[in-house]
């Protein structure tokens, strides 16, 4: 069989819960929202979800906090989510630290199901399904798929575990995100990208030709490397720039023209990324020279004020090839501040986090890569 190098979706804890309630839904003609998430996983998993559902004939629709919101579900979204008569809330790359806001979800007489791959915390959120490998409780062999990947299992659940369907129409996109996403290109992630990577030339999506168009990718030149330095940043500008909806637009839009002026607005957002990761870059170069000792630490952190948050998982990554270490950056906004992190060889960003979880105000990710918050006056 073909697709044997993926395992069985159901063995997925909650995964047989949560394709009845989904059925039960469309069935129904509830109001469904898919709550994604503003980086290139969560968007392409929610491109991915929101597709195969409007196929399916739900009534679906899809919400992305904006950067500013923060990462995750949010109490105003929410209820905003309510007042729209919404039912059903799935979350894609998110949800598994929202123990306050699922607790929100339930009292407000709707029903979640929580997709994600990050880390679990001490305490699992109220929902009616929580699909994510890291569960302690889930017992399915591959833990190291990204959001987009635990989408594609719970849409081949839905189509009674069949891989041949969902990963020809949405194999590109999972492969995007796996390889943006910082996770392990090893086990089911490496079929994944290499299969997806296979698809990703004769795309029938408008806006991902126009968008290697614009990256200056041949189709005949596709590669991880290709999409990690070429569209994934872009994708990935939208949300860090402006808003995850230009993106999550250009790879749902069957229109050329519009796909070529979306693209066109992505890759000028991502050329502004590019000057702002240059500056935050060469100040933290300016702080080494000052500093040299601290190159001595075994996990590196740097800090500044106003440093624009969007790119500072983009500057950490920049560091770890650097020195070969762990890296974590924060920029400080006034009384709060924000971080991101990524690791290096065997160490555990979410892991680390966890340990300084009485530092912070919030936290999640996994072991290659993670986010935080904390009071400025914490930050030493």
């Amino acid at each position: 069989m073909l697709f044997r190098s993926l395992s069985d979706p159901f063995l997925l804890k909650d995964m047989r819960e949560a394709t009845e309630i989904i059925q039960d839904a469309i069935a129904g003609q509830k109001k469904i929202c898919i709550y994604g998430d503003y980086d290139c996983d969560g968007i392409t998993s929610t491109v991915i979800l929101f597709s195969y559902l409007e196929y399916m004939g739900a009534d679906v629709t899809y919400y992305i906090p904006e950067r500013a919101e923060g990462y995750g579900m949010n109490k105003p979204s929410i209820q905003k989510l309510h007042d729209e008569g919404i039912e059903l809330i799935i979350t894609v790359d998110n949800g598994i630290s929202a123990v306050s806001e699922a607790e929100f979800v339930a009292e407000l007489g709707m029903e979640l199901i929580i997709t994600d791959h990050h880390q679990q915390g001490e305490v699992l959120p109220k929902a009616k399904a929580i699909v994510n490998p890291h569960r302690k409780d889930c017992t399915s062999p591959f833990k190291y798929l990204c959001g987009a990947g635990v989408v594609l299992k719970l849409i081949t659940a839905l189509e009674d575990g069949d891989y041949s369907a969902t990963m020809e129409q949405y194999g590109e996109l999972v492969a995007i995100a796996t390889i943006a996403d910082i996770v392990c290109l090893t086990g089911e992630n490496r079929f994944i990208v290499d299969r997806g990577l296979k698809y990703l030339p004769n795309t029938e999506r408008a806006g991902l030709r126009k968008l290697m168009e614009v990256s200056g990718i041949k189709p005949s030149e596709i590669s991880s490397t290709k999409v990690a330095f070429g569209i994934a940043p872009r994708i990935n500008a939208s949300g860090r720039f402006a808003s995850p909806r230009l993106a999550v637009q250009l790879l749902l839009s069957e229109d050329e023209e519009e796909a070529e002026e979306l693209a066109i607005q992505l890759n000028k957002l991502n050329e502004e990324r590019k000057e702002t990761e240059q500056i935050i870059v060469e100040e933290i170069y300016r702080h080494i020279d000052s500093n040299p000792g601290l190159l001595h630490n075994r996990v590196l952190v740097f800090h500044g004020a106003d440093w624009h948050h969007g790119v500072i998982g983009i500057v950490a990554s920049r560091m770890v090839e650097k020195f070969g270490k762990p890296v974590f950056i924060i920029t400080e906004e006034g009384e709060t501040s924000r971080g991101s992190a990524r690791s290096f060889g065997d160490f555990s960003v979410f892991e680390c986090l966890e340990a300084c979880g009485e530092f912070l105000t919030k936290y999640g990710g996994h072991k290659g890569a993670g986010g935080f918050s904390l009071d400025t006056d914490k930050i030493n």
